[in-house]
C-alpha cells in the first residue's frame, strides 16, 4: 500500500510541475510582451500550490502542516494583492501570518525550540530598526510598518532556513532557495514602487512574478523531501 501512496504522490508531484510550467510559460510570456491578461493564471498557480500543498504522504510528518497553512494565507493574500488589487494591508498582513508559519516549520524542522526566544529577540530590534528608518524618512505609516516587520520575518526564515540546511539535509535547501525568490520578488516589488526608470520598472515587473511562482513552487515540493532518518522508518 505504501509503494502505491508513493507512487502516485510523485505522479501528483509531475503533473504539479507540469501544470505549473505551463501556467509560468503562459503569464510570463504575456507579461514579457504585454499582451493578454494574465491575473487569473497568475493566481491559478497559487491556488495549485495550495491544492498540492495538503497532499498526503506516506509518511505525514508534524513539521508539515505548516506548509499547507502558509499557503492559505499566501493564496489570501494574492486574493487582496493580485486579483482584487485593494485593500493591501490585508493582503500584507496575510503574508506576515505566513512567514509565521514558516517560523514554526523552520523550529519545528530544527527541533529545537529553545532559541526560539532569540530568533524572535534579534527579529524585533530588526523591525524596530526599521521603524526607527522609516521614521526618519517621514515614511511611517501602516503599510510601510507592516511591510517592513513582513519583509525582516521574510528575511530573518532565509538566513535560518539555510542554517537548517547546511547541518540537515535536502528539503532545508529546496525550501531555503524557495525563500531566496521569495526575497527577490519582493525586492522587485519594493524597485516597482520606486522611480527606477522605464527600462528598469519593465524588467521588475516581469521579475516580480518570475521569481514568485518559482518560489512557491520549491516551498510546496520541499514538504515532499525526506532526511536519511525518515526514509529508514
Amino acid at each position: 500500500m505504501n509503494n502505491v501512496r508513493q507512487r502516485l504522490t510523485i505522479a501528483a508531484l509531475a503533473g504539479f510541475v507540469l501544470a505549473e510550467t505551463v501556467l509560468y510559460g503562459i503569464f510570463l510570456s504575456r507579461d514579457i510582451s504585454h499582451i493578454g491578461e494574465t491575473v487569473w493564471f497568475k493566481y491559478a498557480a497559487v491556488l495549485v500550490c495550495l491544492a498540492v500543498s495538503w497532499i498526503y504522504t506516506e509518511r505525514p510528518r508534524s513539521t508539515e502542516w505548516t506548509v499547507g497553512c502558509a499557503l492559505i494565507f499566501t493564496v489570501l493574500a494574492d486574493l487582496f494583492l493580485l486579483v482584487l488589487d485593494d485593500r493591501y494591508v490585508v493582503g500584507v498582513l496575510s503574508f506576515c501570518v505566513a512567514q509565521g508559519f514558516y517560523f514554526v516549520r523552520i523550529r519545528n524542522l530544527f527541533g529545537d525550540w529553545r532559541r526560539a526566544w532569540l530568533s524572535g529577540a534579534i527579529r524585533l530590534a530588526v523591525f524596530g530598526a526599521g521603524l526607527v528608518a522609516l521614521g526618519c524618512l517621514g515614511m511611517l505609516f501602516a503599510l510601510n510598518a507592516i511591510t517592513a516587520f513582513y519583509f525582516v520575518s521574510l528575511l530573518a526564515n532565509t538566513v535560518e532556513a539555510y542554517v537548517y540546511a547546511f547541518r540537515r539535509d535536502l528539503r532545508g535547501l529546496i525550501f531555503a532557495i524557495g525563500l531566496t525568490l521569495f526575497c527577490a520578488c519582493d525586492v522587485c516589488v519594493g524597485l516597482n514602487n520606486l522611480d527606477v526608470g522605464i527600462g528598469a520598472a519593465r524588467f521588475v515587473s516581469v521579475a516580480m512574478w518570475a521569481f514568485y511562482l518559482p518560489s512557491q513552487v520549491l516551498i510546496v515540493l520541499s514538504r515532499f523531501c525526506m532526511n536519511e532518518k525518515e526514509r529508514a522508518v
